[in-house]
């Protein structure tokens, strides 16, 4: 018997008033997997995330979590669905005004009935695995760009998480600092089971990282493309799925070898 999706597509529209962005998205993500949403500039692969978070409420299709409809879900089980969430958006999209150990209590603060010294160690140990020991007493604007995201992912990982969403994770970031966050990302799935949803069109990270994704057509507007990622640039017959995958020149073109 094949194992039940941690997260399952069907036939989901996306659209903004009588726009269709995308439609028909089907697409399954196995527990414990690393899932890269894919395409160009302005394809919506941040509006399906947005509506996989349940910020966004797509016209059409459904989006299920084991087994789950979360869109017909009532409002006790949605709030349930939602708390096994953890989202790392562009910016770290951290509160300005309170030190990083103040940012990653405030989810457990907030949602959890634990005792604020059992919330202070938690969040110490989480700070110290994304490697911010040290820095608890730090306010966002006193670290660098990289270690932003790297104190948004502790507070996204907070409540323990079974699904992680990241919406562009190395938006801005220099190259070692991105491959360094990759690997970060890679080590949670790893240690801890995660599940993780990924919005990239970094090719680096996508080849790094991905177990699986889909490509969202700008041109179709629907899904041409899913699979590994090394699948794809060696087996796809879509020019435009290539021409994403193959950007990069020689170092990309060796996947497809």
């Amino acid at each position: 018997m094949a194992e039940q999706p941690h997260i399952e597509l069907k036939n989901v529209e996306l659209a903004y008033g009588s726009f269709v962005v995308m439609r028909d998205i089907t697409a399954q993500v196995k527990r414990g997997e690393i899932f890269v949403i894919m395409g160009g500039s302005g394809c919506g692969k941040s509006t399906l995330l947005w509506n996989m978070i349940g910020l966004r409420t797509p016209p059409k299709g459904d989006i299920l979590y084991d087994g789950r409809s979360f869109l017909k879900a009532d409002d006790t089980e949605r709030v349930t669905m939602e708390k096994k969430f953890g989202v790392l958006f562009q910016s770290g999209a951290l509160w300005s005004s309170m030190t990083l150990i103040e940012n990653i209590s405030l989810p457990m603060t907030e949602h959890s009935e634990m005792p604020a010294d059992e919330i202070g160690r938690l969040a110490r140990f989480k700070l110290a695995l994304v490697g911010l020991k040290g820095f608890e007493d730090f306010y966002p604007s006193e670290i660098s760009g990289g270690m932003m995201k790297r104190a948004g992912l502790a507070r996204a990982m907070a409540l323990d998480p079974e699904i992680l969403f990241f919406d562009e994770p190395s938006a801005g970031l220099d190259p070692i600092t991105s491959r360094r966050l990759d690997e970060l990302i890679m080590q949670l799935r790893d240690n801890l089971g995660t599940t993780v949803v990924m919005v990239t069109h970094e090719l680096d990270s996508i080849f790094a990282v991905a177990d699986n994704a889909i490509f969202l057509d700008n041109v179709s507007r629907t899904v041409t493309a899913s699979g590994p990622p090394k699948t794809m640039i060696r087996n796809s017959d879509d020019s435009a799925v290539r021409a994403f995958l193959t950007r990069g020149g020689k170092k990309n073109l060796e996947y497809a070898s």
